[in-house]
């Protein structure tokens, strides 16, 4: 058996036997770390620099696959009156997974603007940062009756039922900061790559496929998307997907080929800039590309 989780927009465990692939729901970033952490889950989408401190710790693992980079919104509390970036100046901005790419442009956002972001017990930082599963995000903005909330910077769909129901503005696009960036990344443990190679491609095929479907121009995106949202029923007000997929859909698939000079960018950031990582990866150590050439990515 083979595991995989994914969260995006609701996480998913995906467990491929012969004969069965199911999906299973997931809450956050960190409920799937520990899965993949534990061995409950022999791969994960996991945020790029969680992956990059989980095998700087030692961990037996490679990275094999980009997801499909789709961007998010900075959204700023309507009720807040957040509409430019000095306006987070002490007010508490809400994220999804401390170690994200998503909290890293922002640190670089908010340096951009000379403030300091973090978390609560960092040394005086003026934007402080709070980690919580983003399907709660809506429901804390919209109860903020103290205001103290400044904005979020989550995935989809979550950051586009903020806007669409009226709670936060756009700031800022993330393509604004950096096109096309990464995202979460395809982990392996380095177990499964050798003992099931044959079953693992055949996933990552079907996961670049997939891919092929995400972008402005398929036609059978919205009949997916309402099947996948399905279970979800805040999510199947048509008018957040449309406003979701001409927000973030690229004219044309994004590749899923892992960037050695992105994943470069992040580490040297986390290690000089954020000191959030203490040592330089040596990439060829860290990625597996043999998949995504294989599969076409």
């Amino acid at each position: 058996m083979l595991g995989f989780a994914y969260d995006g927009s609701g996480a998913a465990l995906l467990k491929h036997t012969d004969h069965l692939m199911t999906a299973v729901s997931f809450g956050s970033w960190s409920q799937i770390k520990q899965a993949f952490c534990n061995g409950d889950l022999h791969g994960a989408f996991l945020p790029l620099p969680e992956a990059m401190a989980l095998f700087d710790s030692g961990m037996e693992m490679k990275l094999v696959l980009f997801d499909s980079r789709p961007g998010a919104y900075i959204i700023g509390n309507r009720a807040a009156n957040i509409n430019k970036l000095t306006d987070f100046k002490g007010k508490t901005v809400l994220i999804s997974n401390y170690l994200s790419v998503h909290n890293l442009l922002f640190y670089r956002l908010m340096a951009s603007a000379r403030l300091k972001a973090g978390l609560e017990n960092d040394s005086d930082p003026d934007v402080y940062i709070e980690i919580v599963p983003p399907f709660i995000v809506p429901e804390m903005l919209n109860n903020d009756e103290s205001n103290e909330i400044g904005g979020v910077f989550i995935e989809e769909p979550f950051g586009s039922m903020v806007i669409k129901n009226n709670w936060g503005k756009v700031i800022l696009p993330s393509s604004r900061i950096w096109t096309s960036h990464p995202n979460s990344v395809l982990v392996i443990h380095d177990y499964v790559i050798k003992d099931y190679r044959r079953h693992l491609m055949d996933i990552i095929h079907l996961m670049v496929a997939s891919s092929h479907f995400i972008y402005k121009g398929s036609t059978d995106l919205y009949r997916l998307s309402r099947e996948f949202f399905d279970k979800f029923r805040r999510f199947q007000d048509r008018e957040i997907l449309e406003f979701m997929f001409s927000s973030f859909l690229p004219n044309t698939p994004n590749s899923l080929m892992p960037d050695i000079k992105s994943l470069e960018v992040i580490n040297r950031f986390m290690v000089n800039d954020m000191g959030i990582m203490k040592n330089i990866i040596y990439m060829d150590n860290f990625v597996d590309r043999s998949f995504a050439l294989e599969a076409g990515a």
